[in-house]
Parts: structure tokens; C-alpha cells; sequence
């Protein structure tokens, strides 16, 4: 059931381009090096205009699972 639901929610968030077009993370046929390009384009493009590039990396790995669940319920 999971395996289906999860498909036809890619496929509708897909084809209604719901998603953000910058965001790879869990989608088909996008990976990290997607993202590195996209930097290393607009780095570049920055140095060659002598303007700067401000960039935020965040890692959430693990996030769910490191989070205070009751607070978070308790917000809710």
C-alpha cells in the first residue's frame, strides 16, 4: 500500500510541478551533482561579474529522529 501511495503522490506532485525545481532530494533522475553544478555555475558566472555568491549548506540528516517528538507534538 505504502509503495503505491508514494508513487502516485511522486507522480501527481511531479506532473503538477508542486515541488521546487532547485530541491534534488528524493527525486527520480536528480542527484547531489545537480546541485554542485548549479553552484559551480553560478560561482563561476559571480567571479567573472566580480560579485559574491552567498550559499547556506544544512544537513538534516537524521533530523526526525534527533528531535524532541513531544515538543513537537505538543506544538502542534
Amino acid at each position: 500500500m505504502e509503495c503505491m501511495v508514494k508513487g502516485r503522490l511522486e507522480h501527481l506532485l511531479e506532473s503538477r510541478e508542486v515541488l521546487n525545481p532547485f530541491q534534488s532530494g528524493f527525486r527520480k533522475r536528480r542527484s547531489t551533482l545537480d546541485n554542485l553544478a548549479r553552484l559551480h555555475h553560478d560561482v563561476t558566472a559571480a567571479k567573472n561579474r566580480s560579485r559574491y555568491v552567498l550559499a547556506i549548506f544544512l544537513d538534516l540528516q537524521a533530523a526526525f529522529y534527533l528531535t524532541w517528538q513531544f515538543g513537537v507534538l505538543k506544538k502542534a
